[in-house]
């Protein structure tokens, strides 16, 4: 992944950020076992499991697309109550601002969701590329705002984000918030 200047480490605090938790379980290139996807990138990695851009082998034209697997078998409850939230969201024509949940392979081994791809970085990333220059009000606004709309389409069916952070929050290289 392109990495800014003003992202670089600066501190073995900074650097642990691009540190992997632990070994990954895929490495790029990997196919998914019994699915036509391909890892690419590792874009994450947490107590959950691992999320991977991944490409479909088959169909070149389909864009990347997100894959978040379920590494840890005691947590299989959560990944069906993130499909249920996913269900209820769509359900109700979720607007911009929402990542996209295309599929499920809940009994694949290991499990995994199939999430629309955001070309962009976490909220962190954003504030970073202004390379030590604050961004303007106007900007900040706009992605509070994307953000918070999105939050309260959510509330108002009843879903409460319990993992909200500035990690969970992507942004667009067009500013726009997923």
């Amino acid at each position: 992944p392109t990495t800014l200047l003003s992202q670089l480490p600066r501190s073995p605090t900074d650097l642990l950020r691009f540190v992997p938790l632990r070994p990954p379980r895929f490495r790029p290139g990997d196919r998914v076992p019994g699915y036509d996807y391909q890892c690419e990138t590792l874009l994450g990695q947490g107590g959950f499991g691992e999320v991977w851009k991944a490409q479909h082998i088959l169909r070149s034209t389909q864009p990347a697309v997100a894959l978040k697997f379920c590494l840890d078998p005691t947590l299989g409850v959560s990944l069906k109550q993130e499909i249920r939230v996913w269900d209820i969201l769509n359900g109700h024509n979720a607007p911009e601002g929402f990542v996209r949940l295309y599929d499920t392979a809940y009994s694949a081994a290991p499990p995994f969701l199939i999430y629309q791809y955001i070309d962009g970085g976490e909220l962190i990333a954003w504030l970073a590329s202004f390379d030590g220059k604050r961004p303007s009000v106007r900007q900040v606004l706009r992605v509070f705002k994307m953000a918070a709309q999105a939050l309260a389409f959510a509330h108002h069916h009843g879903i409460v984000h319990r993992d909200l952070k500035p990690a969970n929050i992507k942004v667009t290289p067009d500013g726009s918030v997923e």
